[in-house]
């Protein structure tokens, strides 16, 4: 499968978290917006009212440490002194130095590795310190499971994580002796080469019978990819970035990962999953925007019951859909769409989205397009917000591909 094929698509960008045949779990919420000007723990990409790219915030953060001090930038206070912005990045910062002793632990069950990319959710809202709180209170059974977050890409963090350094953090070590590895300064977390150096440390350091990823911070859907290193311009990793950090690692030769997840926006397309099929067995994430807290990561003690990558993502599914479903409202019913994807299944869809591309093509040409855009107006649609960097602006154009076939399917069966 040519996964290139992803940027010349025709006249319409897919999301596809609801792929023919392929959608194992789902959770559909009602079709409302998300909550306005919200960030998601992944980061919820709202209309914005910041100057960076998938910069949107909420009210303060209630997070642990996160009294606000003399240090203030843009109109907020913060509690620490903040890392320095638009900094510069070299392959080698991405290097990773072993903090400690013990290193390589004995093979396990299962690790899991959380790749944090703090940005403003964490500097203005501590939105990265609640979620590592939350996986504490998960008990894990750290005896055969290993959860290892990676930090940085924050301008300060709330918890107890150093800002001018990325840190690699063991969980299931006390707090004092948690960090196991750092960089000598910051590395650019939208740099291929970081991502990768962390897979490779997880993968040498902690070996396991399986291997889980999670995505944490903003999405920006196929066109932007995912996350926005604060430090960096807001650099983020787009796809073909992605598969490249992968193909350093031991999951482009025979190996492979259970699951991959996206606690991020708009990051259930079939673009994303087309990448990381070779990677990959399953792939968890949303269409639309996600709302505002994100996973509830309390959901990883479904790993002391099961290896089963299927029922580890129906515990974070379901765990995501019961956590909104305790604070839905009369005016707070956010549009609920994570879901888990067979990606042995995605090729097929593939395939079939090319055939109906070409057909599609044909018509426009021979002057159908009005007629086609106005099917394609009665498909469901995400992540149709507009976010202004400067004078420049982006849109976010999603359509569900389940729901586009069935518009289209009188005119294409």
């Amino acid at each position: 499968m040519n996964i290139d094929r992803t940027y010349r698509k025709l006249w319409v960008r897919i999301a596809a978290g609801a792929l023919i045949a392929s959608l194992l779990l789902s959770v559909i919420g009602c079709h409302k917006e998300a909550e306005p000007a919200g960030n998601s723990a992944a980061g919820t990409d709202t209309q914005t009212s910041s100057s960076e790219v998938f910069a949107g915030t909420t009210a303060a953060s209630s997070a642990s440490g996160a009294a606000a001090a003399a240090d203030s930038e843009d109109g907020i206070s913060y509690s620490r002194e903040l890392a320095q912005r638009s900094q510069s990045f070299s392959p080698e910062d991405a290097v990773l130095t072993t903090m400690g002793g013990g290193l390589p632990r004995q093979q396990k069950s299962y690790t899991v590795m959380v790749y944090m990319v703090g940005s403003n959710l964490e500097s203005r809202l501590g939105k990265a310190t609640l979620d590592m709180e939350e996986m504490e209170k998960a008990g894990l059974d750290f005896s055969k499971i290993n959860l290892l977050v990676y930090t940085g890409g924050s301008r300060r963090w709330v918890g107890d994580v150093p800002a001018d350094r990325n840190c690699v953090l063991d969980m299931s070590l006390p707090l004092e002796e948690r960090i196991v590895a750092e960089t000598d300064g910051n590395a650019n977390m939208g740099a291929a080469e970081t991502l990768s150096a962390f897979v490779n440390f997880c993968t040498d350091n902690y070996p396991a019978e399986h291997y889980g990823i999670v995505f944490w911070n903003h999405g920006g859907g196929p066109l932007w990819g995912y996350g926005s290193d604060e430090l960096f311009d807001a650099d983020s990793l787009l796809l073909l970035e992605m598969r490249a950090a992968m193909e350093q690692t031991a999951f482009a030769g025979g190996a492979r990962l259970d699951f991959v997840g996206f606690d991020a926006c708009l990051m259930g397309s079939l673009e994303s999953m087309a990448l990381w099929a070779p990677f990959a067995d399953y792939y968890i994430a949303s269409e639309e925007l996600e709302p505002g807290d994100g996973w509830n990561y309390t959901s990883l003690a479904i790993l002391n019951q099961t290896d089963d990558p299927l029922q580890i993502a129906g515990a974070l599914i379901d765990g995501f859909a019961a956590y909104y479903e305790s604070i839905r409202t009369a005016t707070y019913n956010p549009d609920l769409t994570l879901s888990c994807v067979d990606l042995s299944k995605v090729g097929a869809v593939y395939d079939a989205l090319d055939a109906l591309s070409a057909q599609l093509a044909e018509d426009v040409n021979e002057g159908q397009y009005a007629a086609l855009m106005q099917l394609r107006a009665e498909a469901k649609s995400f992540g149709l917000a507009e976010n202004a960097k400067g004078s420049v602006s982006f849109y976010y154009d999603l359509v569900d591909l389940y729901d586009l076939a069935e518009q289209l399917s009188e005119g294409y069966p």
